[in-house]
């Protein structure tokens, strides 16, 4: 198999070519730019390249996801207003409502910051060329899960044990 590696440097370049090695045990470089392995197949490197413009788009739709969560997060943990009376009563049932509305309010909260912080592993992993790589196991995360949820770190094998 010959392989052209062109137009790509630095860290891209590099992942690519992990990625070639990885899938073709007989690969190897040679002039810069062109891997060789004995075996028949043929890979496209230019359909690699590909995935290193969707991990872009994945990047700034987490990015832009992020940024709504924290947004959202913000609003919910807001001091009240000066002047607002925060009070339960001192009847049943005064402060009932209001108090059922704050445990909602901190339960997503906390759902918003996980949600926040799986995202910033996803760019992470982005940034350090193992997104779509299992945290716990090592093993690719499925495409269907990673379309589902972009910033899965586990596989959906390991995910099931937590």
């Amino acid at each position: 198999m010959v392989a052209m590696i062109g137009g790509l440097q630095g860290t891209r370049r590099s992942a690519l070519i992990d990625v070639v090695r990885h899938c073709f045990t007989d690969f190897t470089i040679f002039r810069g730019d062109v891997g060789v392995c004995s075996n028949l197949t043929c890979v496209q490197v230019d359909t690699l390249a590909g995935l290193s413009h969707a991990l872009e788009d994945i990047a700034v739709s987490l990015r832009a996801r992020r940024m709504e969560l924290t947004a959202e997060l913000e609003r919910l943990i807001e001091p009240p207003a000066e002047g607002a009376s925060i009070g339960f009563g001192k009847r049943i049932g005064d402060g009932t409502t209001e108090a059922v509305e704050r445990l909602a309010t901190t339960a997503t909260a906390r759902s918003l910051d996980v949600s926040i912080r799986d995202i910033d592993r996803a760019l992470v992993k982005i940034d350090d060329d193992t997104y779509g790589v299992c945290d716990s196991c090592g093993d690719p995360i499925g495409e269907a899960r990673l379309e589902a949820l972009p910033a899965a770190a586990s596989c959906v094998t390991c995910a099931s044990k937590v």
